[in-house]
């Protein structure tokens, strides 16, 4: 991961336009919502250090432009703010649950409507900073790394699900056939 995360939080925001910051959020928040699409999609939650660090900085971010104004557009999403996870690690064994069945998914969107509505009615500006652009693409890049990781570790994993299963059906098959023979051999069943 390159260094534009960590300037990206050392920057003033409240410099920046009201249609420059919600245009700045709908991009921060997009990511947030893919990131949790991804990493709790699928069969596996499988940990990575650097999007568990791509998704705190942008929550960070999020947070950090929702303070930098005390009124307007961004003043009324704030109210309706919370981080849906900490991190990615948290509710580690249970996260996908937290995030389909637990309401997590639906508030993203929600959320994502309300900024969405802020962009729409400012115009739908577009942030043309070169800094935040380039952090942007680094989040997509990344995702789209550990995407295609994941997706490979879960073809292989359900591979191995579906050759145990079969050993499984095998397994109990010829016990059943065992099961029956005996049965024959002791009279219980004729031919």
């Amino acid at each position: 991961m390159g260094t534009a995360p960590t300037f990206m939080l050392d920057r003033d925001y409240s410099k920046f336009t009201t249609k420059e910051r919600i245009s700045f959020l709908r991009e921060l928040w997009r990511r947030i919502h893919t990131i949790l699409e991804v990493f709790f999609g699928g069969y596996l939650g499988i940990p990575d250090e650097n999007l568990n660090l791509l998704y705190v900085k942008t929550c960070l971010l999020v947070e950090k432009i929702l303070k930098s104004e005390d009124t307007g557009s961004l003043n009324d999403i704030q109210q309706m703010y919370r981080r849906p996870f900490e991190s990615l690690y948290e509710h580690w064994g249970e996260g996908d649950i937290w995030w389909s069945d637990g309401g997590m998914q639906q508030f993203t969107l929600d959320f994502q409507a309300a900024i969405d509505e802020a962009f729409v009615s400012l115009g739908e500006p577009r942030f043309t900073d070169l800094i935040t652009i380039e952090f942007l693409k680094e989040i997509d890049e990344y995702l789209t790394l550990y995407s295609k990781s994941k997706q490979a570790t879960e073809r292989r994993w359900l591979k191995n699900v579906e050759k145990e299963a079969e050993k499984f059906k095998q397994v109990s098959q010829d016990n059943i056939t065992y099961h029956q023979e005996a049965k024959r051999k002791l009279g219980f069943l004729k031919d």
